[in-house]
């Protein structure tokens, strides 16, 4: 299990900063990278973001930015990931937001490929707020992810599904190319330059 942003070496970030306005639909954010996402925590309510107050700002683990996805959230993306992590963090300050927040990712049939659950500690005190904002991650060798569920259960009351949490820094890596796909690139550039080469000689040659 992955708990810093840094651990997902030359992967895509997305920071939710590439909106105009305070609220809207989630698409808006996670279109342009081909993920959908619905709202698995509020039945019928459309999955979005939100704008949060400015002195939210995560950590060098757990970045966090003004715009931010909002809620219990399923996302699928267009092509599967090998690696896939989240910061999330509660929209309450102080107890009322403390807050058990889950990331679970899933293979093409369905089955649990891993999860990882992080205590979110919401401090009154800003940057202890901060501080405590955690890194979510998850990253698989052989299966690839093809979608993942964020959730989030209240320390307070834990039979209660938690929907006043919010997520930044979405970040995600694609599988390496194969071994059979490399090796067969391989010799086709060899073939390529083989060509060349003869090509090369027959024109050398006088006539």
């Amino acid at each position: 299990m992955l708990n810093s942003i840094s651990q997902i070496t030359g992967g895509t970030t997305i920071n939710c900063e590439n909106v105009a306005n305070d609220n809207g639909p989630a698409g808006a954010v996670l279109g342009p990278y081909n993920i959908s996402a619905s709202d698995i925590g509020i039945p019928g309510r459309q999955a979005g973001y939100t704008n949060l107050v400015t002195w939210v700002t995560g950590n060098a683990d757990a970045p966090y930015a003004a715009h931010v996805l909002l809620g219990q959230l399923k996302l699928t993306p267009s092509v599967p990931w090998a690696s896939v992590g989240v910061s999330g963090a509660s929209n309450f300050v102080g107890d009322a937001g403390d807050a058990q927040l889950t990331l679970k990712a899933f293979g093409q049939s369905g089955q649990l490929i891993g999860s990882v659950t992080r205590l979110f500690d919401s401090s009154s005190d800003h940057a202890q707020f901060n501080a405590n904002v955690p890194f979510l991650g998850v990253a698989s060798e052989t299966d690839r992810i093809y979608w993942i569920e964020l959730t989030a259960i209240g320390v307070l009351d834990p039979t209660t599904p938690f929907n006043n949490v919010s997520w930044d820094n979405l970040t995600y890596a694609l599988p390496e190319p194969s071994g059979a796909v490399t090796l067969i690139g391989s010799i086709a550039a060899l073939l390529r330059r083989r060509r060349w080469r003869a090509c090369a000689l027959d024109t050398a040659r006088p006539g």
